[in-house]
């Protein structure tokens, strides 16, 4: 649910006029593509840390032996 409303959040600051709060920044698509990836890759790194890493690996687990 976070990872939706953070992406909805940039995908909706870039408004097609140029209003959008992302276009006070300069470059609209660098800007994006930079956060969306941010995110994305700080959400990657939490998955593989503590109790998520083990959850991860049992399903994991689960789904190769089934």
């Amino acid at each position: 649910m976070l990872s939706h409303f953070s992406l909805d959040l940039i995908a909706f600051s870039l408004s097609a006029g140029g209003g959008g709060i992302l276009s006070w920044y300069g470059n609209n698509d660098l800007l994006s593509n930079g956060l969306s990836m941010v995110f994305a890759l700080v959400m990657t790194l939490i998955m593989f840390l503590g109790k998520q890493r083990k959850i991860m690996q049992e399903n994991a687990a689960r789904l190769i032996n089934a």
